[in-house]
This record gives structure tokens, sequence and C-alpha cells, in this order.
């Protein structure tokens, strides 16, 4: 079986290109969702159709956020580490909102609560819980003034994350 060797990441980029990134991975987040949802119903939800379908745009989405965030980490450039915090917080922002989604719950929860678990696989019952535990500890399952509160709070979450990392690159001091 012969496979592809991925083309190798370029490190020599500009500010303007990581946001174009953010953007272009947050377009393949949301037509990835959009085309799960529109071809499912909570009826026909399987581990195959649903799960692996979400393990896949979370690579996905994980893998290239991992290239955006390496820069506010290492480069020598203020400018491209401020930009690179900006993608980052873009990502996080979408994929914080995947788990928002009613339908998409009702999709893994209709798949949690229907499948055969003495059947399934050790990671694939665990990615499966983890999935459903993502989901419940974004607010969904709540209702109201309670589900609202828990989204603001996620959302902080990711802004005072991003914050922090920002802060850690423009200290200027170091430890031996």
């Amino acid at each position: 079986m012969k496979t592809s060797i991925p083309d190798l990441p370029s490190f020599l980029v500009g500010p303007s290109q990581l946001i174009h990134s953010a953007v272009d991975l947050i377009n393949e987040i949301q037509t990835a969702t959009k085309q799960l949802l529109d071809k499912l119903t909570p009826r026909d939800a399987t581990f195959e159709s649903v799960v692996l379908s979400m393990a896949r745009i979370d690579n996905d989405i994980k893998s290239k956020v991992q290239f955006l965030a390496f820069f506010q980490a290492v480069s020598p450039s203020l400018q491209l580490r401020q930009e690179s915090s900006t993608a980052v917080s873009m990502v996080d922002t979408a994929y914080l909102e995947l788990f928002q989604d009613d339908r998409l719950f009702a999709l893994v929860d209709a798949v949690h609560n229907n499948c055969d678990w003495s059947q399934m696989e050790v990671e694939d019952r665990k990615f499966l819980t983890k999935l459903h535990s993502t989901f419940i500890d974004n607010g969904l399952g709540l209702k109201g003034k309670n589900k609202k509160r828990s989204y603001e709070i996620s959302k902080r979450l990711v802004e005072l994350r991003v914050a922090f990392t920002e802060n850690l690159s423009l200290d200027p001091r170091y430890v031996w």
C-alpha cells in the first residue's frame, strides 16, 4: 500500500497568512459540521456516521491549529505572535461553538444512549464518552439562563487562555 507524504509546513509566514489560515479552518469546521447535520437525524445516527466523522473533524482541527499556535510561542516578531494569538482565539471560539450546537449534541446523545457498549472497542467507548462529556461540560443539557451562562463562561475561558499565552510571549525575562 502506497502512502503519500504530506508537504512540510513552511515557517516563513506573515501575520495575514495566519489569520487567513484561521478563517479557512473555521470554514472547514462549519462546512464539515453542516454536511454532518444535513445528512443525519438522531434516529439514524450511528457510531460510524456521527462519532467517527466528528473524530476526523477533531483531528483535522487540532493538527492545523497547532501550526497556528506555534508562532505565538516561538516567533521573534511581536506582530506575528499577536496575530498567532488572534488566529488561535478565532479557531478556539469556532471550536467552542461546535460543542454548543444542539443538533450536533442530539446526534451524539442518540449514539451515546443507543449504542451497544459491550460490542465496542475500549478506545471507541472512551472517545464516545469523552465526546458526550464535552457537550455536557459546555452546557448542553442545561436550559435557559444556565445554558447561556455556561456558554459565557466557556467563551471567557478561551479569552483568558489566549491572554495568558500572549502575556507569556510579551515578557522579556527568562529563566535558566
